[in-house]
């Protein structure tokens, strides 16, 4: 109002029309500031609910550990597994590796039962000290294409669920002949590891440093 030739009713540009949008904005800000503190006044109530909650069923479990056998199917009424029940996939059998048309390495497994999805590791004999990471699969078979022609190739698989993984196949060897890959590069000089975020560090049995035990190699 205190300079009345700045405004453009046309446009809205009013000393009126800036208080109103003034106003508005103020009373959002209001709002979310109440809402902000209802929010936490709600978050509040919900932890204390969820820390009663989780007191009630431990004792309730520890109860239950005492009355009932680890494979008693009464746990099943009160939504829980049966402490019997295994949730871990087991060891992968049967591990094979194959050559391809195009000179790529073919590896598969068994189906592994609770298995949600597949870690393939291969180690370079005489090269590699530990395992690497190759490729990640949710069918028990993956397909490796980098391998030096005539190097022996160490691999083993491990099966994997949400919660937890299993131990490691036993390892198998493989060389590749000089004939039918010649060309292909070796696993160790790879411009990147398929997944960096992993442990490529494992033994055989899915527990240590990755030396894995030296087995006779299979028939292929």
């Amino acid at each position: 109002m205190a300079n009345p030739t700045f405004e453009v009713p046309t446009m809205k540009l009013t000393a009126g029309q800036g208080t109103t949008l003034r106003d508005g904005a103020l009373a959002a800000q209001e709002a979310v500031t109440t809402a902000a503190v209802e929010l936490n006044t709600i978050g509040d109530a919900w932890q204390t609910a969820y820390e009663k909650l989780v007191g009630v069923m431990r004792e309730l479990i520890k109860n239950l550990e005492g009355k009932l056998a680890k494979d008693d199917p009464r746990w099943l009424a009160f939504g829980l597994k049966m402490p019997a029940t295994s949730v871990t996939p087991g060891q992968p059998v049967n591990v094979t590796v194959q050559l391809d048309e195009t000179g790529a390495l073919v590896v598969q497994c068994e189906a592994v039962a609770l298995a949600k999805r597949y870690r393939w590791r291969t180690r370079i004999a005489g090269v590699q000290d530990d395992f690497q990471l190759v490729a990640r699969t949710t069918e028990p078979l993956a397909v490796i294409r980098e391998v030096m022609a005539g190097q022996t190739v160490e691999v083993i698989v491990q099966a994997v669920n949400v919660r937890s993984q299993g131990v490691a196949s036993e390892p198998v060897f493989f060389t590749l002949p000089v004939a039918r890959a010649a060309g292909y590069r070796n696993l160790s000089t790879t411009e990147e590891e398929p997944a960096a975020t992993e442990s490529a560090s494992i033994q055989a049995n899915g527990n240590g440093n990755g030396r894995a035990r030296h087995t006779e190699a299979r028939s292929l």
